[in-house]
């Protein structure tokens, strides 16, 4: 046993310092990309700079999904898990780890595999002259830690079989009738993919997702399944080249910096805002509330994430509503829904993704989500508002106008980055991987000026702790998303739905019915994020040809994803409410509902009127994608 405890710490040892490795270097290119960006308008500009951000790119997921995994970060549908007996329950999330375990074996072999065959031609990297194996090496170490840290995470699950606890008190609840049904769902879907492609991949996703599966293992695993089925092992050879070439792109370096940076900025830079819009707004019916409402817009143009800007908003705003007399029925549920902000108001995280999904240019998709941010934020207001006319013992906060301008300069630097962000972005200066880079500079060199941030392992620890768990999980799934889409081209599955919804005639507003209604409910049983990138590479091309317009499906699908995040019984946001406020999760859930409602009223108007997501990026120059705007 000791042996084994001496080998489990070895493991967790190596997952960590390779992941640090990893967030390590992507910090210092993301300095030297900072530095090339200002420095190549003055005539100075470099190969290596950019080729050395794809690489780490490549790189990074690799790097750092074995930590992910140590941290049990990997998202996975356990709903169903909750409806069973203790015991049984733990057979099924082993069942679902043990898939895992096995698709990383798969996925480290022929990266393995692709290693070798580049050692033995000599290709060199690009642009620079350099060997290219040690980089294909780098990531499939990565993925061989990961086989490790998932062998050892399974097997820790054993703990949980503890003498008290709880068996199954009928056969339809014991560990052999679910397993057997798992893998039953599994085998038949499989077949039925066999021979109707275009339905069964439907099916096996499905079956793959609510056994537990986790999401990145179930996308891999359709992908896997969907290669053999075409071209049997041969075109499995193509696994470990795609592993590695799906996210070899320059673009795809904004998403490690925009998480690098909104955690930086959560060391005390965005602090003062909540001040801010509480003095200018506060002194309205319901403005301590309307003030938080925008503090989340602002917080969501600085951090790009949701779960960021609730903590903030919750830390910032919390007391503020509890001293002036909010019930928690209202503020929670508020507090919640105005973090879904992060999602829409760039730079957001979720635009980066959907941007390198879709083939869209994030610049456009941030400066789309500019308009529908600011009408969620105004519908939210308008409500709060009603709220404080209704309710009229609601304590308003009260300041001199001396008091109001007195706010602004201690808060200059947090309230610019929103304009160094989308200013650079729209007038074309920077990139928006450049932009996240000079961004996330600017973020650590204020901290450290402003003694917020120390030049100290201890910090720089912390925030690549929590930027390697949203980087390691969700660049997986993209992984598995992107590979997805390559596999399913040879099945024309995306064209085969499009001649299916034309053959039925189906109008373009039943269409947007049945896939909200789909997505809904899709949201209900899962996370959103990771179900927004599951459903993009069928939903999108049907939506598309139906006339809608790419920027505003974007925009649609992030706001059914938020939703999803809001809804039982696995709502994210929810529990992370939960957590943080001690509230069971039942009565959030009940209190929730008005606020689910009003997204549904944004996406109505949003609907009626798509010049509120098209208007910005087509004024900021953005060229349309192919079909609009001739």
């Amino acid at each position: 046993m000791n042996a084994l405890n001496k080998l489990g710490k070895g493991i967790d040892w190596m997952t960590g310092a390779y992941c640090y490795l990893g967030m390590i270097v992507a910090f210092v290119m993301g300095l030297f990309l900072a530095f090339e960006s200002i420095a190549s308008k003055f005539g100075f500009s470099t190969v290596w700079i950019m080729w050395g951000c794809i690489q780490i790119m490549a790189i990074l997921p690799f790097a750092t999904t074995a930590y992910a995994m140590r941290q049990y970060q990997h998202v996975r549908v356990s709903f169903f898990e909750g409806l069973m007996p203790p015991r049984t329950a733990v057979y099924s999330q082993i069942f679902a780890w043990t898939v895992f375990f096995m698709f990383s074996i798969i996925c480290t072999f022929y990266l393995f595999w692709f290693t070798w065959d580049t050692f033995k031609a000599g290709e060199s990297a690009g642009q620079i002259n350099v060997p290219m194996w040690p980089f294909l090496f780098s990531a499939a170490f990565g993925m061989l830690l990961l086989v490790f840290q998932t062998a050892r995470s399974t097997l820790l699950l054993r703990l949980k079989f503890t003498p008290d606890l709880a068996g199954h008190k009928t056969f339809f609840g014991s560990p052999v009738f679910i397993l057997g049904l798992y893998i039953a769902a599994i085998v038949l879907t499989v077949w039925y993919f066999t021979i109707n492609p275009v339905i069964g991949v439907f099916l096996m996703l499905i079956a793959f997702l609510f056994t537990g599966i986790p999401v990145a293992a179930a996308i891999g695993g359709l992908t896997i399944v969907a290669l053999f089925t075409f071209g049997g092992f041969p075109m499995l050879n193509s696994i470990g080249m795609n592993l590695y070439k799906t996210m070899e792109e320059f673009t795809w370096f904004a998403f490690p910096l925009f998480v690098i940076g909104g955690f930086m900025m959560q060391r005390g830079t965005a602090a003062g805002l909540f001040k801010v819009m509480n003095a200018w707004i506060g002194w309205i019916p319901g403005g301590v509330a309307v003030a938080v409402i925008w503090t989340g817009v602002l917080l969501g143009a600085m951090l790009g994430s949701v779960f960021a800007t609730m903590a903030l908003l919750i830390i910032l705003g919390l007391g503020e509503l509890d001293k002036a007399g909010y019930p928690r029925s209202i503020t929670l549920p508020m507090l919640g829904s105005a973090s879904i902000l992060g999602y829409l108001i760039p730079p957001s995280i979720t635009f980066v993704v959907l941007g390198g999904l879709t083939d869209n240019s994030i610049g456009a998709l941030f400066m789309a989500g500019i308009g529908p941010g600011l009408t969620v934020a105004t519908i939210f207001s308008i409500f709060m508002l009603f709220y404080g006319f209704t309710h009229p013992k609601l304590a308003r906060y009260h300041s001199t106008w001396k008091e109001k301008f007195t706010t602004i300069p201690p808060n200059l630097v947090a309230l610019s980055i929103p304009i160094l962000i989308i200013g650079t972005i729209s007038t074309g200066f920077l990139t928006p991987t450049e932009a996240a880079a000079v961004a996330m500079v600017y973020i650590w060199v204020v901290n450290l000026v402003r003694r917020e941030m120390k030049f100290s392992i201890a910090d720089f620890k912390w925030i690549f702790n929590e930027g390697a768990n949203v980087i390691g999980f969700m660049s997986f799934i993209i992984i598995g998303a992107l590979l997805s889409k390559l596999a399913l081209m040879h099945y024309h599955v995306g064209d085969a739905i499009v001649s299916l919804v034309d053959a039925g005639g189906v109008s373009v507003h039943t269409l947007m019915l049945i896939v909200t209604f789909i997505l809904f409910c899709t949201g209900c049983i899962g996370e959103s994020l990771p179900i927004i990138i599951v459903m993009i590479p069928t939903i999108f091309p049907v939506l598309y040809s139906m006339g809608i317009h790419p920027w505003w499906i974007c925009v649609y699908i992030v706001l059914m994803g938020a939703i999803g995040g809001l809804t039982p019984p696995v709502g994210g946001t929810v529990f992370v409410i939960s957590g943080m406020t001690n509230t069971p999760v039942n009565q959030l859930f009940r209190w929730i509902v008005p606020w689910v409602l009003l997204f549904f009223v944004v996406i109505i108007i949003l609907y009626i009127f798509q010049d509120l997501v098209t208007y910005i990026p087509i004024a900021m120059g953005f060229s349309q994608p192919p079909g609009f705007g001739g």
